[in-house]
């Protein structure tokens, strides 16, 4: 952080959407990059892969948590829904759980002019990083705007 000096890393990602093969080597190479910092951590994206997958799976061996799973308060829902019936989670917010606390997580689901923003809800979390000499809140909202023509 300008501010004081103070170094943590976010990466932001966007992860292949047809293909398994292709979100897996992603996922591969990602994890090899994320791997070189040492510093506390926020990892943040469109991942277009479930919880249950390989590609996920390979991304949380790096050491990161599902923020929602370390939230004192959680608003959840699905973080996608293409403007259909679609509803399934695959934008997520990952932290390095050894040194940030997570005190909220929300899915935003607000509408602007009576609807969605985009076909992705954005999300929400409010952390404390404590790796620190003192204790540093900070809060952090990313937004997935994807349009396909």
């Amino acid at each position: 952080r300008v501010s004081d000096g103070k170094r943590f890393v976010h990466v932001n990602t966007h992860f292949e959407h047809t293909n398994d093969a292709s979100r897996e080597k992603q996922a591969e190479v990602l994890v090899k990059f994320i791997k070189t910092f040492e510093y506390p951590m926020l990892l943040t994206g469109d991942f277009n892969t479930e919880s249950h997958t390989k590609a996920f799976s390979t991304v949380i061996s790096a050491g990161v948590t599902d923020s929602k799973l370390l939230a004192d308060n959680v608003e959840d829902t699905a973080t996608f829904h293409g403007y259909s019936n679609v509803n399934t989670t695959i934008d997520f917010c990952f932290v390095t759980a050894e040194n940030i606390a997570v005190s909220k997580y929300k899915v935003c689901t607000d509408k602007i002019g009576g609807d969605h923003p985009s076909d992705h809800h954005p999300v929400y979390i409010e952390f404390v990083m404590f790796s620190f000499s003192h204790i540093d809140s900070l809060s952090i909202c990313f937004f997935i705007a994807i349009t396909y023509v």
